[in-house]
């Protein structure tokens, strides 16, 4: 069994944002949860079973509606792992999470949409720009953004495509990498400890088929992204004005991948 950590050094918030309860789990155990949940389970075994099902062996690549087939049942299996967990450790989990619906809701949803599109603006041009400068400066001229979606898609893979960026992925990454992850740093050692380490995770995460320098730089800006996100769950104490973020920045990139191609 994990141990709980100890109390709050002096200056770290005994609470979370905007006074919502401290969440009840630690990071080590936000950890197990992540590589259990999504490593193991999702990414392994329910990955390879989809795989295995549409015919796609081991060792050979998978692209097209496969690789975007096997993401969504990985990401359905995730959320259902976390949901699973937080209802077995905290029955009172979304209290203590901050998911509020109802007319707040709406209004947080909004706003949050409306911050999420400036993010994209932040952290697309505002910090791409010169962390692209500075990349190419260190690592070569050929640096640059990769692909985050496969080229040449069928229509029905660019709809699960959709689905999977609008909808799906926001909800699933913003209940663990805010609500669980973030929450149980923040509550233990502050704001800026928890947006940093938790964005850390988040921008690590998100790998695609490119050359490393590509990758890197695709994932030190999403690290700012994360951070943005922390702040406007922090703001708005609802993971709902979060996950409308998240929508909106996956709207905006989406609308211009596919109206570039």
């Amino acid at each position: 069994m994990i141990p709980e950590l100890p109390p709050p050094p002096p200056g770290a918030a005994p609470h979370g944002p905007r006074d919502l309860p401290a969440v009840k789990w630690n990071p080590w155990q936000a950890i197990a949860v992540f590589f259990v949940g999504n490593l193991v389970i999702a990414q392994v075994v329910v990955g390879t079973i989809v795989l295995g099902a549409m015919g796609v062996g081991s060792g050979e690549p998978i692209e097209g509606l496969p690789q975007i087939v096997a993401t969504v049942a990985a990401d359905v299996a995730f959320l259902a792992a976390m949901l699973a967990w937080l209802t077995w450790r905290a029955r009172d989990w979304r209290r203590l999470v901050g998911i509020t619906l109802g007319a707040k809701g709406v209004r947080d949803a909004a706003v949050g949409f409306g911050a999420g599109a400036l993010l994209y603006v932040v952290v697309g041009v505002v910090v791409a720009v010169p962390l692209l400068a500075i990349f190419r400066r260190v690592f070569g001229a050929d640096v640059a953004p990769p692909e985050q979606i496969p080229g040449s898609l069928s229509i029905n893979a660019k709809i699960l495509t959709a689905c999977l960026a609008l909808v799906l992925a926001p909800v699933t990454e913003e209940l663990f990498y805010r609500g669980i992850f973030y929450r149980s740093l923040r509550d233990r050692h502050g704001v800026v400890l928890g947006a940093v380490v938790s964005a850390v995770l988040f921008g690590a995460s998100h790998v695609v088929d490119a050359p490393w320098r590509d990758v890197v730089f695709l994932q030190t800006l999403m690290v700012f992204t994360g951070i943005g996100l922390a702040l406007i769950y922090e703001r708005r104490a609802n993971l709902v004005a979060d996950i409308a973020a998240h929508v909106a920045f996956n709207v905006i990139g989406i609308v211009i991948i596919f109206s570039t191609r």
